[in-house]
């Protein structure tokens, strides 16, 4: 009787890690240098079991030939240790500049004319990293948040949307530069179709009527919602005064809020 064949064995099959797509940084634009360290550092966050040599391959695999002629200047210890090798690029070609320079820099940001909000929001990041990036390098405490979103906000070339996002925040101080930017982007990407996030809360209940409106149409009701809020505050204060006082944003007349006004709902 023939030999059964031997099973065949088996193998381990060895997955690799997926490819992080990380830009070459070639040394001659300072700019980059925030960027490209976000980025080694993701690829870095993406393989945590990976020895010392394999970080150090994908740094250097990732580095122009100026960049990498500079580390083998560099002491062996440093050529050798992946995270003091990318240290020593950031040192060497990174921002020079103080984070004075930079905060000015920042500050002279203006949307152009022919820049969309998205280009603008991007310029104004990169600005802002440059800066916070240059801080930590020399131990200062970097600027919050907040100073890249208010900026930002306070130099769109749209007044109307400019203001909704300034009503958002005073209504929202939380509101971060990310949640800012995204309205601002469906705003201009979308028009009439999509309202800014965390506008003045209004509710169809509240505002009848057909749902497409023009900005104008939400800015009266942004500014109807806040008014009437003012309204009801000033109410706690002197109720009977308020109600004599109070008029209508719609007829003008006193004694009621806009959404109770008869004429807007007529009695059958």
């Amino acid at each position: 009787m023939a030999d059964t064949p031997a099973a065949p064995a088996v193998s381990h099959v060895v997955v690799m890690e997926r490819e992080r797509r990380i830009s070459k940084f070639y040394g001659d634009d300072p700019a980059m240098a925030p960027e490209f360290e976000e980025e080694i550092r993701r690829a870095w966050a993406a393989m945590p079991s990976s020895s010392a040599a394999h970080r150090l391959d994908v740094l250097l695999g990732n580095v122009g030939p100026t960049v990498r002629a500079e580390l083998r200047c560099q002491p062996a210890e440093v050529q050798e240790d992946p995270e003091r090798a990318l240290a020593a690029i950031l040192e060497v070609f990174g921002e020079r500049r103080t984070p004075a320079q930079l905060l000015q820099n920042l500050l002279t940001l203006r949307q152009l004319p022919p820049e969309s909000v998205r280009a603008f929001s991007h310029r104004c990041q990169s600005a802002y990293l440059m800066l916070v990036k240059r801080q930590e390098s020399i131990g200062e405490a970097p600027y919050p948040d907040r100073l890249l979103r208010d900026h930002f906000l306070s130099n769109l070339r749209d007044v109307t949307l400019s203001r909704f996002l300034r009503d958002s925040l005073h209504q929202s101080p939380e509101l971060t530069f990310r949640q800012i930017r995204e309205s601002a982007i469906r705003w201009a990407d979308d028009g009439a179709e999509q309202q800014p996030v965390h506008v003045a809360p209004i509710t169809a209940s509240a505002t009848p009527g057909p749902t497409s409106q023009t900005r104008e149409d939400r800015l009266e009701l942004a500014l109807t919602t806040i008014l009437e809020k003012m309204d009801r505050l000033l109410d706690q204060r002197g109720p009977q005064r308020r109600r004599e006082e109070r008029l209508c944003y719609s007829c003008r007349k006193p004694g009621h809020f806009k959404r109770d006004c008869p004429d807007r709902h007529p009695k059958n």
